[in-house]
């Protein structure tokens, strides 16, 4: 039984460290666009390639984990103007602003997809949320 608790708290440790702030994501940002001014541009987004995270790695000098890296990415990725371009057909680009596929019918199936799950998470959240409080306000949890 010490062994699972042990394995819990690792995970749990190893989750928590991999948060980060919005100073960290802007700052990581800011490095991405002079860096790739093609790839990060300031007003607009681009749909990203593939496995550009391996590419950043390669070719930039920023200093970054690859798991920080995958971080930043996903809050890149999931910022609803990002979202708002990402459609059947629309370009991706690699770093140097090169065309280098587009996005197919299934990536936008599956990204549809996962917004959607995405969605219903929150929302059931937010009504277990609400469901608690009023099971607190109406001392039902500790009364029996």
């Amino acid at each position: 039984m010490e062994t699972k608790i042990k394995i819990r708290q690792k995970i749990t440790n190893e989750v928590t460290n991999k948060f980060m702030d919005k100073k960290e994501i802007s700052d990581i940002l800011e490095a991405l666009r002079k860096e790739f001014p093609k790839a990060f541009p300031r007003y607009s987004f681009v749909i990203l390639k593939k496995g550009v995270d391996l590419d950043i790695l390669q070719k930039s000098s920023l200093r970054i984990g690859r798991t920080k890296l995958r971080l930043f990415l996903k809050v890149y990725t999931g910022h609803p103007g990002y979202k708002k371009i990402h459609e059947i057909g629309v370009r991706r680009y690699d770093l140097e602003g090169n065309i280098t596929g587009r996005v197919t019918v299934n990536e936008f199936e599956a990204f549809t997809k996962l917004q959607r799950l995405k969605e219903e998470r929150k929302k059931f959240i937010a009504k277990q949320k609400t469901k608690t409080a009023v099971d607190r306000n109406n001392n039902t949890w500790c009364n029996k």
